[in-house]
């Protein structure tokens, strides 16, 4: 028996206590209840119905037979990341869904299933199974080349028991393992006797970056709670690296649909592509960095925004390259970097780099110096555009910073909307980018520009006269302000112009971007041109009204008749509420919601202070979907926008859904108090969504005053 079995069973006879209980809690079901992880006596997974989900079936990776594990491959024509995957207690190997698999596929990466103690409990099964982790990581790496894998990019992770047996391994300080992901992690049994053996035992400085999803939350009676988490969140904080762990709760709450039947298959695995997302590519980039690179590469080669996917998919190959020079000859040989460059002499093409990238010519010695580059052949074109844009200074900087924060408000745009962006439209956007210098006030306009762009139609001629507008706030609040260009166009409002500063989630909120000194920046220059008549701000829950003060202080110094707009959105997570009531809330969020109105009113009393609380929209739709009078809707959450209310579980409304579009007739009445009767314009929906508009002014009417 290997040395190191002798000394871990050593140890192990004195975990028997607190690992029995693992018996109990290691594998869990599907759903919410988990009520597998309840059983004394698991019973195995069956085989998966599709043995096509194994590329790969029983490969040993050791002498004994409980050692085999199954691959999954994720097709790339170089070495991909490995996700190391152990079950939980009772399960196999074999016990993964598609789901599951797809979503770690989504993020580029092959998955190993391994087995060894399918059920840990006995006094020496922990230890067994902690060398048989070592062993199979050894094989993994030894074996990458044969099933394309990238020996020195492994994420380690597991369920329940999975997160036991391989938690040596994953702190073992090895540099190929990046990162771990956990669901359930860590459970009741494991802290039984901590005297003997305890996870925060394994944590030191250099432990990589760990992300923990449970199904339950805190309130819920089972064996994975998170509590049973909080030794290593501590461990973390003791020392200093509680950045490197993120935990999520309450899945269970969050993955069930309308008729409370668990929606999705990916489940335990939903938060995976997020997490690897964040860790360090083999290119050195994160995908944050990753993005920023591939818009950059697109302002500076074609002068445009990339699309959605175009961003996507590049940022991926950046982030995954061994090598980035690689990547970039390839962006080089694509179809349209050769139309745009072929032809050109070499003089011609470091110019038109030096025009897309700065908005001017190229002066004498750096011509003279990347056309050398170029003839000698000691770069391709699409490296050396990286290179001017990454040896940017000064005004050079800042007329390419410029331009990318353009380009990626246009493709956010197109993303969060849903928008069509082709070919076809590549030159509109192309001289959108090459309005765009290093001034404030060409990124202003630039912005204003994107949001001109979507909205081109025939005005219906009303009684009213528009705002120069200032909107700012996260993804509830944006996508609404984005169409009220539109509106304005419809409606035939003499003028209407505005600028959008967005940021998401509480980042958005008021006191969080006056906080933060690139959105303060932003968003004082525009109020510094003195010409800002509307600032619209979404609503903080902070009795301080800290934000709101510092917002309107500002504007007023800048313009002292300023009017402002305070928006209410709906509450996130609608799928956590089990009818429109619950999810309606108690009011508390409302009466805070008016108390703060009150007080700002007081403080500004020669100010108009308008509400505007569209999240009424939300709420009237719930009901009416659940008494069955919205004709088409069948889901609550859904990708499709003529069947569902919400498009996904975060509660973001479709671009061209009921909800956004209701919320949109919504800040109409509020802030340009137009009858919606009169109002040419029929937004195409089954039902009447003006008259439901102006049914929520009058039912709601004291939030509207």
């Amino acid at each position: 028996m290997p040395g190191s079995i002798i000394m871990k069973l050593i140890q192990s006879l004195l975990l028997s206590a607190s690992l029995l209980f693992l018996i109990a809690c290691g594998g869990g079901s599907s759903g919410g209840n988990d009520n597998s992880d309840l059983e004394y006596n698991p019973q195995p997974l069956p085989e998966p119905e599709n043995p096509q989900l194994w590329d790969y079936k029983n490969i040993s990776y050791g002498d004994e037979e409980r050692q085999w594990l199954n691959i999954h491959l994720a097709e790339s024509a170089s070495p991909t990341p490995v996700y190391l995957f152990a079950h939980g207690n009772g399960g196999t190997a074999n016990g993964m869904s598609l789901g599951q698999l797809n979503a770690i596929v989504s993020a580029g990466y092959t998955t190993v299933s391994w087995e060894s103690i399918a059920t840990i409990g006995a006094d020496q099964d922990t230890a067994i199974a902690w060398d048989d982790a070592q062993l199979m990581f050894d094989w993994v790496r030894a074996n990458a080349a044969t099933y394309n894998l990238d020996p020195d990019y492994i994420v380690v992770g597991g369920r329940s028991r999975g997160s036991i047996v391989s938690w040596p391994l994953f702190h073992s300080g090895h540099p190929a393992i990046k990162g771990g992901y956990f669901y359930n992690a860590l459970p009741q049994g494991t802290w039984v006797n901590t005297d003997i053996w305890s996870p925060v035992d394994n944590i030191t400085n250099d432990s990589p970056l760990t992300y923990f999803a449970f199904g339950p939350d805190r309130e819920d009676d089972d064996g994975h709670n998170p509590i049973y988490a909080d030794p290593v969140l501590e461990k973390y904080e003791e020392l200093g690296i509680e950045t490197k762990i993120t935990v999520t709760e309450g899945m269970w709450d969050l993955f069930y649909d309308a008729n409370g039947q668990w929606a999705n298959d990916a489940q335990i695995m939903e938060y995976f592509p997020t997490f690897v997302a964040t860790l360090e590519g083999k290119s050195g980039l994160n995908l944050e960095e990753a993005l920023a690179l591939t818009q950059q590469m697109f302002v500076a080669s074609y002068g445009r925004p990339a699309t959605p996917d175009e961003q996507g998919d590049w940022a991926k190959n950046f982030q995954t390259s061994n090598d980035i020079s690689q990547t970039l000859d390839a962006f080089g040989n694509s179809p349209e970097f050769q139309e745009n460059y072929d032809f050109l002499s070499s003089s011609e093409q470091v110019n038109t780099l030096y025009h897309q990238i700065f908005s001017r010519d190229a002066e004498p010695a750096e011509l003279d110096f990347y056309i050398g580059i170029l003839e000698a052949e000691e770069a391709s074109l699409a490296s050396i555009t990286k290179q001017i844009a990454d040896d940017a200074t000064g005004s050079d900087l800042q007329s390419l910073q410029n331009k990318v924060e353009v380009a990626n408000y246009f493709t956010d745009t197109v993303e969060e909307n849903n928008y069509d962006y082709t070919a076809a439209e590549f030159e509109d956007t192309q001289s959108i980018i090459a309005s765009v210098n290093d001034h404030i006030d060409s990124l202003i306009e630039g912005k204003a520009s994107v949001d001109n762009y979507f909205y081109a139609f025939s005005p219906s001629p009303v009684d009213a006269e528009g705002y120069n507008s200032l909107f700012m706030g996260h993804s509830f609040f944006v996508p609404i302000a984005r169409q009220i260009p539109f509106h304005a166009e419809q409606l035939g409002l003499d003028r209407h112009t505005q600028y959008i500063e967005m940021s998401g989630g509480v980042t958005g909120t008021p006191t969080a971007l006056w906080n933060d000194e690139g959105h303060r920046s932003n968003i004082q220059a525009v109020l510094g041109t003195g010409e800002v008549e509307l600032l619209g701000m979404t609503f903080e829950n902070n009795p301080a009204l800290e934000g709101y003060v510092r917002w309107i202080d500002y504007a007023l110094s800048q313009n002292p008749n300023t009017k402002f707009v305070i928006g209410l959105p709906w509450r996130d997570y609608p799928g956590n509420y089990f009818d429109a009531e619950s999810y309606a809330g108690d009011g508390t969020v409302l009466e805070v919601w008016k108390s703060q109105l009150v007080t700002l009113r007081l403080l500004y009393p020669d100010n108009e202070i308008i509400s505007m609380p569209y999240g009424f929209a939300a709420f009237k739709l719930r009901y009416m979907f659940e008494a069955g009078d919205l004709p088409g809707i069948t889901d609550l959450i859904g990708n499709n926008p003529a069947t569902s209310l919400f498009k996904d579980r975060k509660g973001h409304g479709h671009a061209g859904g009921l909800l956004l579009d209701l919320a949109e007739f919504i800040w109409l009445i509020s802030i340009y108090s137009i009858d919606l009767d009169t109002y040419d314009y029929d937004a195409g929906h089954p039902i009447n969504l003006k008259a439901v508009a102006n049914s929520i002014l009058i039912e709601y009417a004291e939030y509207f005053e």
